[in-house]
């Protein structure tokens, strides 16, 4: 298993390369296995809609172009980080069964970790017999003692800590950070990695969390923070009211002006 650091998206991008890269070898190495297109499922946590879920998506796509590999794609998208129906993961998983009963995948792509965690539980019942690559999920949502020899891909971290250094060179006078984060699954697996790094960490910053707030109240606040706060915008899937957005929209206007 690979790590990468730093930004999610480059880390994400960085970790299809080297999860694929392990991939296309192995096809070329047994090309007998491959007499008919391979069937390449992708299955994300997420929404179509999210950028960088589409960019991910094309990402994988060119890695197996310019591997000379052409597989038949099939492509799910779970939508779990914001589904709020406690059956949903049951009707999914019998809707996916349904339409997926008598095909034979080659690889299962999970990106995302609860794309990684609903095949791992599912295997059985729709996977049976296909390895799985996966991509984009931070360490620590399953033991990598626990996973099979045929399931393999590249942890995704960041480092929080790093990165309010970086800020903090960028505004030496700051006092306080505020950490910003969603009420959605993902939002919160990002902002709990976050607190673990920070933990028992000496720092000279006064450190806050705004987490899953509607998203008017996190604009709120954020227009009466002081100057000398830094903040530190992680990600807003779906905040306290259950709206649903991109997490880079909320980029574009965080706050009223006063």
């Amino acid at each position: 298993m690979l790590r990468t650091h730093g930004c999610p998206l480059l880390a994400i991008l960085a970790a299809l390369a080297a999860a694929l890269g392990l991939l296309s070898s192995a096809i070329a190495s047994d090309q007998e296995a491959f007499r008919t297109r391979p069937r390449v499922l992708l299955i994300y946590t997420e929404s179509s809609i999210l950028p960088a879920v589409a960019r991910v998506d094309q990402a994988i796509r060119s890695r197996f172009g310019a591997s000379g590999i052409n597989p038949e794609f099939f492509t799910e998208y779970l939508d779990l980080s914001w589904a709020v129906d406690e059956r949903y993961a049951e009707r999914l998983l019998a809707f996916l069964s349904a339409k997926h009963r008598d095909r034979k995948f080659d690889v299962v792509i999970p990106g995302g970790a609860e794309a990684l965690r609903f095949v791992l539980a599912h295997r059985a019942e729709l996977f049976a017999g296909a390895p799985i690559v996966f991509c984009a999920v931070p360490p620590g949502i399953v033991s990598e003692r626990d996973l099979p020899p045929d399931v393999t891909g590249v942890w995704m971290t960041f480092d929080g800590a790093a990165t309010i250094e970086a800020a903090t060179r960028l505004q030496p006078t700051a006092r306080r950070v505020v950490i910003v984060g969603g009420a959605a699954t993902a939002d919160r697996l990002y902002l709990d990695g976050v607190k673990r790094q920070l933990a028992g960490r000496g720092n000279d910053l006064e450190i806050s969390y705004l987490q899953g707030l509607p998203l008017e109240q996190v604009r709120e606040r954020l227009a009466r923070l002081s100057p000398d706060t830094i903040v530190f915008y992680l990600s807003i899937q779906r905040d306290g009211a259950g709206q649903r957005l991109a997490p880079k929209a909320f980029i574009s206007r965080p706050h009223r002006s006063q």
